[in-house]
Order: C-alpha cells, then structure tokens, then sequence
C-alpha cells in the first residue's frame, strides 16, 4: 500500500516476512515494526536499527499490562520519525489485528485514507492499537468512528464469507 510520496506500507505476519526476506539483510530504506510477545528468532528480527519491537499482545482490554497504549504509539511515532524509509514493514504473530491496525494508523498520519485496511476482509483491525496510535499522533478519533470503522470491517468481512 502507498503511504507517501516514494514510502510504502506492508501488513504482514512475522512469519511472512522471515521467510520474504530468508538469506537476506534489510536494506538501509526498510524498516520493521513488530507488535508481538513471542521472542522469534527470525534473522530479520535482529537487525535493531531497522527494527522497533513492540512487546504488546492482541487485546482490547486497555486495562491489560500487555495493551498497547498511547506510550507505545509514541515509541512508533519517535522510530518513524528517525528513519528515513522507504519500505515499511508492519508485523504482528498473524498479520491481521495489531499489524494491521497501526498500519492503518500510520496511514492517517502520512495523510492517506485507511479505508484500504477497513475494507479487507482479511483484516480484524484492533480497535485499541488503532485509537492508542492515533493519540499518540496527535489526531483524534471519537468512539463513533471506531464503531463505524468496525462495522465496515464486520460487514465486509461477512460479505468475504458468504463469497458477495
């Protein structure tokens, strides 16, 4: 998906992305953002400059210790902003809720629609990294558009199902 002019964004699972870039180094303009709890031992993982690791599990309680939470999306914001990229990997344990979302998120940010994100059947954008992210970044979003945003995923999501 196109983020900005020359930038790029990729929803993958962290699996996917081990095995897109097996034998291989990231290059100085891509970089990795992984959302998970797991500690993989996927080469791509260790490269530090290039990747921000983000230890948060896929839940909507915000009360959780393991939520992820408007500090986080500082985190994100802060590593956005000291790279400079062209190729932006976002990764989660599947690839379709916190990956997902924060994409999403960063997608605002850049001044892109995230329609693309809510649209996709395959994705199951988590509501909290969504709302926590864009706090983070400083743009608001009311309950109401998290509602909506959900229901279009659902609908969407059921239209996938029933093959419409």
């Amino acid at each position: 998906m196109r983020l900005a002019k020359g930038k790029e964004i990729t929803v993958l699972s962290a699996r996917e992305l081990s095995l897109k870039f097996t034998g291989q180094f990231l290059t100085e303009d891509t970089i990795v953002i992984l959302l998970s709890m797991e500690n993989y031992d996927y080469p791509v993982f260790k490269e530090q400059d290039n990747v921000l690791k983000i230890e948060v599990q896929d839940t909507l309680m915000k009360d959780s210790p393991y939520a992820f939470t408007a500090e986080h999306g500082l985190q994100v914001k802060d590593f956005l902003a000291k790279t400079c990229f062209k190729k932006l990997f976002v990764c989660c344990d599947s690839g379709e809720s916190r990956s997902a979302a924060l994409a999403a998120a960063i997608m605002v940010y850049y001044g892109n629609p995230d329609m693309e994100i809510w649209k996709n059947p395959y994705f199951h954008p988590n509501l909290l990294v969504y709302a926590a992210q864009l706090k983070a970044f400083g743009i608001k979003c009311t309950p109401l558009k998290l509602k909506f945003l959900h229901f279009i995923n659902n609908r969407n999501f059921k239209k996938a199902i029933k093959g419409n």
